[in-house]
């Protein structure tokens, strides 16, 4: 069972094959694919079962919509974010970039799609904004919009982003409460309602400079499952921050010999 994406042929950057698999016996089967960069409307995929000789194609039609990405998700006034868009109209003009309802300067000045709709530019946060969350919107010419929220607050980042559980991991972070300490710190796939705790490598390590900065090591706890999780920070006033990590593998043991 092969499925395809616009058309029945070899993938070639743009339309083509995506997955293949097998069928049990039952006839009943299972297939995993990832939409791919594509513009904005409608789009096929093409199902094709070949048995006994014969090819069934059936086409269902999926609709791309636009769809932006901030990155990082957090920062300070002034620091600079990066906005990757995709599923906008095939190379046209971003007319429009917005935060908190309000048009910002991005460079480039004026963003444009590539064939498959998507895009990426830069934009600083605005001097003197709050702390809190806000919406950032790009709109194309074609009217297509996304939005995507960021965080302006404390902001943390790690030297690494991936690894298995045991693994240690150097934390940094930023515009946290002078002179106060880190209250707690924990890994979570539910945005940070609940998780697992990382514990110190040093647990006298937790302290906040003057400047509102820290530098400490943790340990990646044993979690449920691998995937991509998030280490949340927290020090002693509430002011929080946090980073994206995959966890790649959990703890395991293995005796030799076997028996």
């Amino acid at each position: 069972v092969e499925v395809y994406w616009d058309s029945v042929d070899a993938w070639n950057g743009v339309s083509g094959l995506l997955n293949v698999t097998k069928a049990k016996s039952s006839g009943e089967f299972e297939l995993w694919f990832e939409i791919p960069e594509a513009v904005n409307g409608v789009h096929y995929l093409w199902l094709r079962d070949s048995s006994n000789g014969d090819t069934m194609v059936v086409a269902t039609p999926i609709t791309v919509g636009a769809f932006i990405e901030v990155k990082p998700g957090s920062g300070l006034p002034g620091d600079e974010i990066t906005i990757w868009g995709y599923g906008f109209g095939e190379e046209v003009d971003i007319d429009d970039v917005t935060f908190d309802l309000v048009s910002v300067p991005t460079s480039p000045g004026t963003p444009t799609t590539d064939e498959l709709g998507s895009w990426n530019a830069d934009f600083d946060i605005p001097d003197a904004t709050l702390y809190g969350a806000y919406d950032v919107t790009a709109t194309d010419e074609d009217l297509n919009s996304a939005t995507d929220s960021v965080t302006v607050g404390a902001s943390v980042t790690s030297n690494i982003d991936e690894g298995n559980s045991g693994a240690v991991v150097r934390l940094s972070g930023r515009g946290f409460n002078p002179s106060g300490t880190i209250l707690d710190i924990w890994i979570s796939d539910d945005g940070g309602a609940t998780g697992y705790t990382c514990f110190l490598l040093d647990e006298d390590d937790d302290g906040i400079t003057s400047r509102g900065t820290f530098t400490t090591d943790i340990v990646i706890p044993s979690v449920d499952d691998v995937g991509e999780w998030e280490i949340f920070v927290q020090d002693n006033s509430l002011l929080e921050g946090s980073v994206e990590f995959e966890v790649l593998g959990l703890p395991g043991i293995k005796t030799e010999p076997e028996y």
